[in-house]
């Protein structure tokens, strides 16, 4: 009996039909790497899960990755539920995913962390070591693969924005053990021919596709490049070591090309705009021109010169009369000023004199009265001191009393001393200290 032909489409079906009804497979948790990461403009995730030994596709539709928890990158370890099924237009096994949470990082990207803050910590990103784009480039330089949709897009917008520029390509593996080391001897080729600006260009892919772009020689090579070098590797999404060594990043190899290259019809443009407003210019400054030549023909001095001239020297000669008469009067005032001064010299010496006179006496008299003053001082200075001795508690002292003290203070009453305390007992030339022994009040 002869076995029945089916078709591909017939095929495909039965297998998404099996992999869908297959009930163990419908919501499972995987384990992976996410690799090869592209968002849509429509929400929707595409990627790879991957280990050592697997890899396979996947696609996240946007309702479920609005409700993601995690921001899902190139490189993340990630714990996934997904359903398997069958992409059944081109027969791709796909993953279907639901849900996913972070389980650390990759070995890929941690690999690139860590290089990059190494080289960060270099200063092979710094942006003071970072070259200059030439505004008008002439002379192109491409690194890339020789075929390709990267390199080819490349050459169309350069012919179709700048299509004076001279462009050479100089073709390189951009994936593989070897492509790093092949992009570093095209690159230094390209850098000796001292072209005006070096594209390094590559279309998207996985992380591991683009890994030689991570690679350490090949930053530092770029890092001593005398030539600015842009970048356009892989994707929008897409970043190496590459884009943070080099002058300017571009996130795609088409917008590398756009950024080297002005826009030759705009140029155009902004020509015959300058040229227009130069001419407009030159014009304008012509007639200017014309009405002052205008106005100098209209002086005196361009119709009759001699005549000019000679009226000048009228001008002339009345100006110096006038400054004679101006001397004479400047002489004659002068004089009257010497005279003027004179006089005020003589006169101020009268009053000097007289006013000298005046504070002489006033001088001698204010002696006279201070002198009277102080002795009237002197005199009842001397009266109160003797009033002061007069009575002066030592003077009674040497009459024959004393003064009585408890603790410094005079004894004023007995009511402020005690059987036994001490008492000093001042007279006039010294002082006897006691002890109370028997206290008596006046009467008793």
């Amino acid at each position: 009996m002869r076995n029945p032909v089916w078709t591909i489409s017939t095929l495909a079906r039965y297998l998404k039909n099996s992999l869908d009804n297959d009930t163990h497979i419908q919501s499972i948790l995987v384990n992976g790497e996410i690799s090869n990461f592209t968002r849509h403009r429509s929400g929707h995730l595409y990627f790879s899960l991957k280990d050592q030994g697997a890899r396979i596709s996947c696609v996240m539709f946007s309702s479920q990755a609005s409700k993601l928890k995690i921001q899902p990158r190139e490189g993340l370890r990630v714990i996934a539920r997904i359903k398997v099924s069958m992409y059944e237009p081109q027969g791709n096994l796909q993953l279907y995913v639901m849900d996913m949470q972070s389980d650390g990082v990759g070995d890929l990207y941690l690999a690139f962390e860590q290089l990059k803050e190494k080289l960060k910590a270099q200063g092979l990103f710094n942006i003071e070591h970072k070259k200059e784009l030439p505004l008008y480039p002439r002379n192109i330089a491409i690194v890339s693969a020789k075929t390709g949709a990267a390199i080819q897009d490349v050459l169309s917008i350069i012919s179709r924005r700048w299509p004076i520029a001279d462009v050479h390509v100089y073709p390189t593996l951009v994936q593989g053990d070897s492509a790093a080391q092949n992009i570093i001897q095209q690159l230094m080729i390209a850098d000796e021919n001292k072209h005006d600006v070096i594209l390094l260009v590559r279309g998207g892919g996985s992380l591991e596709d683009l890994w030689c772009f991570n690679d350490e020689q090949l930053s530092k090579a770029i890092f001593d490049m005398n030539t600015c070098i842009v970048s356009g590797v892989g994707h929008e999404s897409d970043t190496t070591l590459v884009d943070y060594v080099s002058d300017l990043r571009a996130p795609t190899p088409s917008a590398a090309a756009e950024i080297v290259t002005p826009d030759i019809e705009e140029l155009k443009q902004h020509m015959n705009q300058y040229a227009h407003k130069m001419t407009h210019l030159m014009k304008q400054k012509m007639v200017n021109s014309k009405q002052l030549l205008q106005y100098y023909q209209d002086k005196p001095y361009f119709n009759d010169s001699e005549y000019y001239i000679q009226q000048q020297k009228m001008r002339l000669m009345m100006a110096i009369q006038g400054l004679s008469k101006i001397e004479g009067i400047l002489n004659e005032t002068q004089y009257q000023y010497l005279s003027l001064k004179d006089r005020m010299f003589h006169v101020a010496d009268k009053i000097y004199i007289n006013n000298k006179n005046d504070v002489d006496a006033m001088k001698n008299k204010l002696t006279e009265l201070i002198n009277q003053q102080m002795i009237r001082q002197q005199v009842k200075l001397v009266k109160n001191i003797s009033l002061m001795d007069a009575y002066s508690p030592l003077k009674v002292l040497e009459r024959g009393y004393s003064i009585a003290l408890s603790k410094d203070k005079a004894i004023k009453t007995i009511q402020t001393v005690s059987i036994n305390d001490q008492v000093e007992i001042q007279v006039h030339d010294g002082i006897l200290v006691t002890h109370v022994k028997e206290i008596k009040s006046n009467g008793k």
